[in-house]
């Protein structure tokens, strides 16, 4: 758990309370688990691209390149969280919600944080700013309900497709006698 998190607003706190504020004053947040992952280049290059047509520009980007997905020793997250503490960072971009964390807990820790320093939360992915913390949790309930559907389709599509080989299988076996 992160120091201080237990002190923010309550989840339904809109993110909406100030303007948008210059480029420097918006951070990005990447993280991914495997160090080296080549698609954690395209996914800051699409954070960057955000911030420049929205904002012309960004601040400080804040990378947990090869870091797993619970908050604990991350230290560029811990860097994000002085930053908005210290009110130098308005607005952070992240390129999905995972870029947090993959446990809702965790999830929803981190945006209370934020959503209590008056930090606007913007999801690339999404493709613009988060409204409240339980706006995040549907998102990330509905993100893996998709993932479990379409686990499920894959898992019944090959059985499908082992039952059809074994079919073929036995029509040949038939077909030669």
């Amino acid at each position: 758990m992160i120091d201080g998190l237990e002190r923010a607003l309550p989840s339904m706190y809109i993110l909406h309370m100030e303007p948008k504020c210059a480029a420097d004053c918006v951070s990005i947040y990447l993280r991914s688990a495997v160090a080296g992952d080549p698609s954690h280049a395209l996914k800051l290059e699409r954070c960057k691209d955000y911030c420049l047509s929205n904002w012309g520009g960004y601040g400080v980007v804040f990378d947990d390149a090869g870091m797993s997905g619970g908050l604990s020793g991350r230290a560029a997250f811990r860097s994000l969280l002085a930053e908005a503490d210290a009110g130098s960072t308005k607005i952070v971009v992240l390129y999905d919600l995972h870029s947090l964390s993959r446990e809702v807990v965790d999830l929803v820790s981190a945006m209370e944080f934020l959503v209590g320093r008056g930090i606007e939360t913007h999801v690339v992915t999404s493709g613009g700013p988060v409204i409240s913390v339980a706006d995040v949790v549907q998102t990330y309930f509905l993100v893996e309900q998709s993932k479990a559907q379409r686990i499920a389709r894959t898992k019944a599509g090959r059985e499908l497709a082992r039952l059809a080989r074994e079919r073929h299988k036995r029509q040949s076996m038939a077909a030669k006698l």
